[in-house]
């Protein structure tokens, strides 16, 4: 059963009174033979029947829709979310109240105030369906579900209120992803690193971009012959490739700091970091450059952090930024040190590393061993308004 009633004690009470009444006619009309009085005794037990019939009936044959939906949106964005309600009992509901509590990610509004809980007027006859239209808000990044639903209505048979309460999962969440915030620098990065660039010895090569033309030697594959540029000179002539590699991020991001007691500005500081990894991840995913992100948020799984493996394109950016829209709002974390420890028993093959949030000492060594493997490492610098990438120190 989807919905579970709540009932107030004074409902079995009034219940066992006219119980009590319905007993004192059944003897003052066995005692007095009153016709009347057996009438009333009738009378009083058809309502008994009733009543006990609809109590059967309340929230049994009443269904709302439940899929597992996620809607995605960014902050400020505006939606209509529909829900829908069913009744498939023979009697109806009148002049009830729908009232929806929902976490704090989204608001929902009424006559353009933005609530967390909203009361619907809902009425609805016998084996009808009502589908309920509500405005919603994105706030802030963050992970919103319904968290309380309850209907309330009048007792067709004492007018007083009915309550019941959703008691299923309901398995629609708004899912708000961080807002970007540009970092600069990030153009120089791309011109270091865009996709992939010509190296002299390398183990690609980039056959649909030919770097020049020579005469062809007996080692030379023959499907490397240029026809149209010998057929010109009168000799054979060979297409050389550009030798190239290809370019990965790899984007760690630290949401642990040393500085933990102010937890207001604690918190402003995760939410401008998420944002920088998320504007990184967008300019990674425009330019179709390949990478993958780690943050030190715990997880109970063999690897013990939140970790996106290495991919491109707009699945992989989508990936990202559900990952990172996820995050609780005070994480529990462990040390970058050791998340860095872990990537470095890794096979990562990445060529530039990008270092988000606070920089700790001890991990300032595991740093250096990646500087070794001749990765570049990068340090988006948190300023405040205009944060900047830059070489790490």
């Amino acid at each position: 059963m989807e919905w579970e009633r709540e009932l107030p004690g004074e409902h079995y009470r009034n219940f066992d009174y006219l119980v009590t009444v319905w007993i004192f006619f059944i003897l003052f009309a066995v005692i007095f033979r009153n016709t009347y009085i057996f009438t009333g005794a009738g009378i009083l037990s058809a309502y008994i029947l009733l009543y006990r019939a609809y109590e059967r009936m309340i929230g049994k044959k009443l269904a709302l829709a439940n899929y597992k939906t996620v809607i995605k949106m960014f902050a400020g964005d505006d939606i209509h979310w529909q829900i829908t309600v069913t009744n498939d009992s023979i009697t109806p509901i009148i002049n009830g109240e729908l009232r929806l509590t929902i976490g704090t990610s989204v608001k929902m509004k009424v006559h353009d105030e933005e609530m967390d809980t909203i009361p619907i007027p809902l009425s609805l006859r016998r084996n009808s369906t009502s589908v309920i239209e509500i405005p919603v808000k994105a706030i802030e990044r963050g992970v919103a579900k319904v968290n309380e639903i309850t209907l309330t209505y009048p007792h067709l048979f004492h007018f007083k209120t009915v309550m019941l309460v959703f008691k299923k999962l309901y398995q629609t969440e708004f899912l708000v992803y961080p807002t970007p915030i540009p970092v600069q620098g990030m153009q120089k990065v791309l011109d270091m690193a865009q996709g992939n660039y010509h190296m002299n010895m390398a183990p690609f090569e980039d056959i649909l971009h030919p770097r020049s033309i020579r005469d062809y030697q007996y080692s030379d594959p023959f499907s490397r012959i240029n026809w149209q540029a010998s057929l010109k000179t009168g000799n054979l002539q060979t297409n050389e490739y550009a030798k190239v590699v290809q370019i990965s991020y790899v984007i760690v991001l630290n949401l642990q700091t040393e500085d933990g007691s102010d937890m207001v500005r604690y918190r402003e500081r995760i939410e401008r970091w998420i944002a920088y990894a998320a504007y990184v991840c967008s300019v990674a995913a425009k330019t179709d450059i390949s990478y993958s992100l780690f943050v030190n948020v715990r997880k109970q799984a063999k690897t013990p952090f939140l970790h996106l493996q290495e991919g491109n394109g707009k699945i992989h950016y989508g990936q990202a930024m559900e990952l990172l829209a996820r995050i609780h709002k005070q994480p529990i974390t462990i040390p970058l040190k050791q998340m860095l420890h872990y990537m470095s028993s890794q096979a990562m093959h990445a060529n530039v590393m990008i270092l988000i949030g606070d920089v700790t000492e001890p991990s300032r060594r595991l740093i250096q061993q990646w500087r070794n493997k001749k990765v570049a490492i990068l340090h988006v610098a948190d300023t405040g308004a205009s944060p900047m990438i830059k070489e790490i120190g």
